[in-house]
């Protein structure tokens, strides 16, 4: 991002004709700039053509600069709320992984395994819902610790 908003800043003071400027993301998700793109998916840039005997103020790129600033910093914003999304469903996901591990070593272990019924007493299960309840627990096991 600094590369390219030094690019953008060079390219306003000196007055230069407009240049093509990639964005491209490569494969460990870094944000790249340049005037040669890899081949694959690139995004142009348009950078704003300052025609010969066009007069730019220093106003101006003050707020051509601010623009670019803005949507750089908002471009970042959104990465860093995206992130916190998917932090925030990994930790559900291992949350409910480790549920899923215990409830399944409960009833992989053997043994008497009982339920608390509604009035409050023990209910034993049967060797079947045992078996019932273990199938169950491994399956969440699969859905949530992929």
């Amino acid at each position: 991002m600094k590369t390219l908003t030094l690019l953008l800043l060079l390219c306003l003071s000196a007055g230069a004709p407009a240049a093509t400027v990639y964005k491209w993301t490569d494969a460990a998700g870094g944000v790249h700039y340049g005037e040669r793109p890899p081949a694959g998916q690139a995004q142009e840039l348009r950078v704003p053509d300052h025609k010969p005997g066009k007069v730019v103020t220093p106003a101006d790129r003050q707020k051509e600069t601010q623009r670019l600033l803005d949507a750089i910093d908002k471009e970042r914003q959104e990465k860093d709320k995206q992130a916190a999304a998917a932090a925030k469903e990994q930790a559900k996901r291992d949350e409910q992984c480790q549920q899923a591990r215990r409830s399944a070593a409960l009833y992989g272990m053997g043994g008497r395994i009982f339920d608390i019924d509604p009035q409050g007493e023990r209910r034993y299960l049967s060797d079947a819902e045992i078996e019932q309840k273990r199938a169950a627990a491994q399956r969440e096991v699969e859905k949530w610790c992929r």
